[in-house]
């Protein structure tokens, strides 16, 4: 019985890490999405303020 608890409470860590392993992995991902999605939309404002100002000079 002590043996089977032993590795009992060793899968149970196993599976913890593999969590958290992947959580981490989740959240790296989320951050490089909002980071891309505010590259594009600071582009777009970019390109957004280009225009206003070229029609301003015309």
């Amino acid at each position: 019985m002590d043996n089977f608890s032993l590795l009992n409470t060793l899968l149970q860590l196993i599976i913890l890490i593999v969590v958290v392993y992947i959580v981490i992995i989740i959240i790296k991902k989320v951050r490089l999405f909002a980071a891309n999605n505010l590259y594009i939309s600071n582009k777009k404002i970019e390109e957004l303020e280009q225009r206003i100002s070229n029609l301003e000079k015309k």
